[in-house]
């Protein structure tokens, strides 16, 4: 998965696929070879290779690699596909095998082929309000006797927490993959 930003408490099942580059359809070509024209080194052997034959064939593709963003709490079903740049808000839920072509609302609900809308996960109030507490800011083993099943008393006990000051933000150290391959090693 690469050109993603993953929010916190984020669930992905198997088999996600998440869009790399864009193509311009609206061009002679769709190949990114014309706004690229040195991926793979084909300039090496296609042409001359030259520097100034390379840069005189590059165009501005400002839509090449848009960057996808996941919101935080977001669970993502089996074997979905990402299109590129989309943006799948805070608290949304994908079905799976569905194809996201378009941004999601925050804790909105959405499966198919496109996906499309099925209900919100809560009454706008409460979405609302989660939005707003931003939960996910928090560390989870800071919310011991929460009752995360009691959607409206976990939010007005995390709102308490936070009001007198025993509910503190997590600042969570940044991980390379490098990091993660020495905490995590795989058997061979």
């Amino acid at each position: 998965m690469g050109n993603v930003r993953i929010g916190r408490y984020v669930s992905i099942a198997a088999g996600v696929t998440i869009g790399m580059h864009n193509h311009p359809v609206d061009w002679l070509s769709s190949s990114r070879i014309t706004h690229f024209p040195q991926m793979h080194e084909w300039h090496k052997f296609c042409g001359d290779g030259s520097p100034e034959v390379t840069a005189a064939l590059r165009r501005p593709f400002s839509h090449a690699c848009p960057i996808t963003e996941i919101g935080n709490d977001v669970w993502i079903g089996q074997g979905v596909f990402i299109k590129s740049g989309v943006r799948i808000g805070d608290g949304a839920v994908i079905g799976a095998r569905s194809v996201v072509v378009k941004d999601v609302e925050p804790y909105t609900i959405v499966a198919g082929s496109p996906a499309k809308p099925v209900r919100k996960r809560f009454p706008e109030p409460i979405v609302e309000r989660l939005l707003t507490m931003r939960w996910w800011c928090y560390s989870l083993y800071d919310m011991a006797g929460v009752p995360f099943e009691d959607v409206p008393v976990a939010l007005e006990m995390l709102e308490e927490r936070v009001a007198r000051g025993d509910l503190k933000e997590y600042q969570a150290p940044i991980y390379t993959a490098e990091d993660l391959a020495t905490l995590f090693p795989v058997a061979a």
